[in-house]
């Protein structure tokens, strides 16, 4: 929407209807209400109340205000309702040419277009009691929207950052216990902080997106450098409030939609432990922490790898004792510290001693490999993007909008990263279709007809990986791995 308002150089305006549900069409059914709490003068308290209209409360009320508000564009006012988006409505005029754009969003409106448009912008304001009714600057979805001079929209939420971003209070003493598990409270905050944070990185923030996915990721048993993490995405956000998007006045005529996508393989988290044994338990002495093996494993048993003892309340001396006799004296702290065994499966016994009082083993000390160990599963993401056709033939720069984005956990499991950059690959070019298919029809074709995916073609794009192998996989259709070498 705001870049085709910016292409046509519109201006952009803002409108939001002041008891929304109670200006739709009367209620379809008998429903019966008690009175608010204050009481309704000349009325007795055990008097009942008819509801002739819906009102905010009852489960349908968002459906009925759609469904009454869709009308008044496409009957009165010679919209049409999108077939990708019915949230969108537009307006082709008698030339066959785009006239004007609506998006809703329950009670608010974005909008932008021509001198008809406005004359039917003005029409909704004489039918509808307006909460607002401006241009050029406003809030729309929680997000704050700029137009300059040259006609680019800025989109951020300075406003968000301020009001709803906060920092969890942790202590220097717990910063260090920085493998410990969250407690109640904590998780309860950094659930909020990621709430938050989620938020804002999905709507204005694509800098902070795969971040946060990550970090989403730590539920249900965040760690306390979960706790770090969230306060440095929040720091760095308050640190440049007002950064947000761009979306650049690119001619109409010079539409092109793109696409940037990438995937990093094995880095997301799958599952909370490394194992899940019901018969393999601790034991907990006066010096010690003690795993019982009775199933029959073949490697080294690392504390982190279920629930156990606090691990930086533990010496870094591991000591394994096999029901063979067999005894091994290392360290789990090491990198290597999760190792075959014994070529045969063994059962028996690890211990672990524990720091004396007043005293932690400190978070440098400790290799963080079996948290890596946890990451089965492969992010990937995305950054779509409006730019000048020019760019793809001409050297020098050209307008580009950024215009939505995102990061998540890849769907499929992934043996290698061609895997896993293809599946990100896919994901972006079916995010490009959506909007090419969307733009199409907002410039009035007629997206009904059976051909239309022919029409697709009719906007070109671009794809770019960072993935060699991909490209070469796409482009010569030959296998990487047969050249050998």
């Amino acid at each position: 929407m705001a870049q085709l308002i910016a292409s046509f150089c519109w201006r952009l305006g803002f409108l939001d209807f002041t008891q929304a549900f109670h200006s739709g069409d009367r209620i379809q059914r008998t429903i019966y209400a008690t009175q608010p709490r204050e009481g309704i003068p000349g009325l007795s308290p055990a008097q009942l109340l008819k509801l002739e209209k819906v009102c905010y409360g009852l489960t349908d009320g968002p459906l009925a205000w759609f469904l009454h508000l869709q009308k008044f564009p496409t009957t009165k006012l010679g919209y049409r309702q999108s077939l990708a988006d019915p949230c969108i409505y537009y307006k082709i005029n008698k030339n066959g040419s785009l006239s004007g754009l609506i998006a809703v969003a329950t009670d608010d409106l974005l909008h932008g277009g021509d001198e008809e448009h406005l004359e039917a912008m003005a029409e909704i304001r004489k039918h509808y009691k307006l909460g607002k009714y401006q241009f050029d600057k406003g809030k729309f979805t929680g997000k704050y929207f700029e137009q300059k001079e040259d006609y680019s929209i800025e989109v951020s939420q300075a406003h968000y950052v301020a009001e709803k971003l906060f920092e969890i209070p942790i202590q220097k003493c717990r910063k260090r216990q920085r493998y410990s598990f969250c407690t109640d409270s904590e998780i309860s905050q950094l659930r909020a902080s990621i709430g938050a944070l989620s938020w804002l990185s999905k709507e204005s923030r694509p800098d902070l997106a795969g971040r946060v996915a990550l970090l989403q990721q730590a539920f249900p048993k965040p760690r306390v450098k979960d706790l770090v993490e969230a306060n440095t995405i929040t720091a760095e956000a308050k640190k440049y409030p007002e950064s947000g998007i761009k979306i650049m006045p690119i001619k109409p005529e010079n539409l092109r939609v793109g696409v940037a996508t990438d995937a990093s393989w094995a880095n997301a988290k799958d599952k909370d432990k490394l194992e899940e044994n019901s018969k393999d338990f601790w034991e907990e002495t006066s010096t010690h922490w003690i795993r019982h093996h009775v199933t029959p494993r073949r490697t080294l048993f690392h504390p982190g790898a279920t629930d156990g003892p606090e691990l930086h309340g533990l010496q870094p001396g591991r000591r394994t004792v096999s029901e063979r006799g067999e005894v091994l004296e290392d360290e789990w702290t090491k990198g290597n510290s999760i190792r075959m065994w014994n070529e045969t499966s063994w059962t028996g016994a690890t211990y672990f001693g524990k720091q004396p009082a007043g005293h932690e083993l400190a978070a440098s000390e400790i290799n963080d490999t079996f948290l890596k160990l946890l990451n089965c599963s492969s992010q990937g993401g995305f950054i779509m993007m409006f730019y000048d056709k020019w760019m793809e033939t001409e050297k020098q720069p050209h307008m580009v909008s950024v215009t939505s984005w995102k990061s998540t956990k890849l769907k499929r499991k992934t043996v290698n990263t061609l895997s896993a950059e293809c599946q990100a690959l896919i994901y972006g070019v079916g995010q490009i279709h959506w909007h090419r298919f969307l733009l199409l029809e907002l410039m009035g074709n007629n997206m009904q007809d059976h051909q239309w995916e022919k029409k697709l073609t009719s906007i070109p794009y671009i794809s770019v990986v960072d993935s060699r192998s991909l490209y070469d996989c796409i482009n010569k259709l030959v296998c990487p791995l047969s050249g050998g070498g």
